[in-house]
């Protein structure tokens, strides 16, 4: 199984890391792209809390049609940054074309599925309150693009190859329901009793 994880400027660490450590360790090769707008040529992304990442390569040298899954970490101005790059916006669309998994975290659901139509139909969720901002973030025609999208509470939601999660305190649980749908809820359940998770 391939994963892409798209890092971007503003990254929220936790939600990025915790998902590539799990799925290393589950047997996933996880490949980390950096979104650098200040510096396109870099593969250092700096997180909302100022741990520099060197990513495995820049978001231009992809080829996303070779990847099982998406991850698209919150954090802002992480999922923004997310947003602003058209290579990224191509990437998520074309893992999704090939019914591929995409899961987004946190800011992730509003600010990067919405404006895509990949909430369209879909029971997710997201970090607490930010489901009224779709609009914002959406855009004008947000009404249709996320036709009949619902929000839901719970901490980690999947909706078919779509799996969105409320925030950091939840990226231990978005890592093992990844995990899950990658590997069985076997190698999962492995893996939670492995790290002493809860």
């Amino acid at each position: 199984m391939k994963v892409l994880v798209l890092l971007a400027e503003g990254f929220e660490e936790i939600e990025a890391l915790t998902p590539v450590d799990y799925i290393r360790r589950a047997g996933a090769d996880v490949t980390l792209a950096a979104i650098n707008k200040k510096d396109e040529s870099s593969k250092k992304v700096t997180g909302s809390h100022k741990i520099i990442i060197e990513a495995d390569c820049r978001i231009a040298d992809i080829n996303a049609s070779e990847f099982d899954m998406v991850i698209c970490p919150g954090g802002m101005p992480g999922s923004s940054n997310i947003t602003a790059s058209a290579k990224a916006a191509d990437a998520i669309r074309t893992i999704h074309s090939k019914n591929g998994f995409v899961a987004a975290i946190c800011a992730a659901p509003v600010v990067v599925l919405a404006p895509l139509g990949l909430l369209k139909g879909k029971k997710f969720t997201c970090y607490p309150g930010m489901e009224n901002d779709i609009e914002q973030f959406a855009g004008s025609n947000w009404k249709e693009l996320t036709a009949g999208a619902s929000h839901s509470k719970d901490r980690v939601v999947q909706d078919g190859k779509t799996i969105t999660a409320g925030g950091p305190g939840v990226a231990e649980e978005f890592a093992l329901k990844l995990v899950e749908v990658l590997f069985g809820r076997d190698k999962a359940e492995s893996l939670r009793k492995g790290i002493v998770a809860r």
